[in-house]
């Protein structure tokens, strides 16, 4: 619009008449109706998009895209609409067409995505974020495929994961922390599986568990440890699966098929020590309600109902010690049993 101006006054400044200040202003704002006029959807000599374009939907007036190309060559701000009309993807084209930025949104128009295309290939640094606006992952791009580190959020925008990736494949060291931001796991890949040493630790920081991986199973030993970083227990397995276990401290339960508790005992330095309880097969699972003062109903747990105790007594340094008490399915006690490490010196039988 100043086009026209400049000319008026230039005009004037020449004294020139009225006839000609007309003719001036007359081809001037023709030039700016041809520029806002100019056509959508049209080809160039050899039938290449060229100039401003619009699409809809098929069978509809929803805009699907709008942009524009030279010679066939998208540049500039391209807007893509989901079906419903709400923005779906703004993506600025450069570098003849072959890059283009992106930044993708949701149907309810949070957004999605940030990242860049080079030959419609994902390159460089993508962001990924949830239907509230948080971010959850920062992956890495060569060529398509994730290269590099990628770093994963909780819900609350907490870093939880960082891994490594070559060629889309996962590969190298693996930590995953708590919400605290404190090392909860680590592990390694090799070529998509998890393979060699992996330690898991407590919210203190004290190690949990530490064994080593192959072909993404457990194998070989494993450590467990209590929370006052004493080892509660070994085991052993191979590929997954456990064949031998060694108690260190802490107590340790057995159980039937379906479940059900067979044996509790209590370790110490490798040794039985303490309390230990054996069970009948008996019983059921039942789900038992937590009520709030007013009587509501909050939540329910899992509970055993008509467990029955088949012994009871003490160990001492892996030996019984003390009184065993003997109990027959029905509950009622049978008989009495004294041990002195291990030796048995009393039988009272119970009538």
């Amino acid at each position: 619009m100043l086009w026209p101006l400049f000319c008026f006054i230039l005009a004037l400044k020449s004294e020139l008449n009225m006839k000609r200040i007309l003719s001036i202003l007359i081809i001037a704002l023709l030039g700016v109706a041809n520029t806002q006029a100019q056509p959508k959807n049209q080809t160039d000599d050899n039938g290449k998009k060229h100039g401003p374009w619009e699409v809809n939907y098929e069978n509809s007036n929803t805009i699907k895209y709008t942009g524009d190309f030279e010679h066939g060559i998208p540049t500039g701000m391209f807007t893509y609409y989901f079906p419903d009309g709400n923005l779906k993807t703004e993506s600025v084209f450069t570098n003849n067409g072959t890059e283009n930025a992106v930044t993708m949104y949701y149907p309810s128009g949070k957004k999605m995505a940030t990242g860049k295309y080079i030959d419609q290939k994902k390159v460089g640094e993508w962001k990924f974020y949830d239907e509230r606006g948080t971010l959850r992952s920062v992956d890495f791009y060569v060529a398509g495929e994730k290269h590099g580190k990628s770093l994963y959020y909780n819900f609350d925008g907490m870093l939880i994961k960082e891994m490594m990736f070559v060629q889309d494949i996962e590969q190298g060291p693996v930590t995953e922390y708590f919400p605290n931001g404190k090392v909860m796991r680590t592990y390694t890949y090799d070529k998509g599986t998890k393979e060699g040493p992996s330690e898991f630790f407590y919210l203190n920081e004290k190690l949990k568990n530490k064994g080593s991986y192959k072909m993404d199973t457990k194998d070989g030993w494993w450590t467990e440890y209590l929370e006052n970083g004493n080892i509660w227990k070994h085991e052993r397995f191979e590929l997954g699966e456990l064949k031998e276990t060694k108690m260190i401290n802490g107590e340790f339960i057995t159980y039937f098929e379906n479940g059900i508790p067979a044996t509790v005992y209590d370790y110490k330095n490798g040794k039985k020590n303490g309390p230990f309880r054996e069970y009948y097969n008996e019983g059921k699972w039942v789900l038992e309600a937590i009520t709030s003062d007013d009587g509501q109903v909050v939540d329910k747990k899992r509970v055993l109902d008509g467990d029955q105790l088949k012994i009871a007594g003490k160990y001492f340094d892996d030996e019984l010690h003390g009184q065993i008490q003997h109990f027959s399915k029905e509950g009622k006690l049978l008989k009495v049993e004294i041990y002195q490490k291990g030796k048995l010196v009393n039988t009272k039988e119970i009538d």
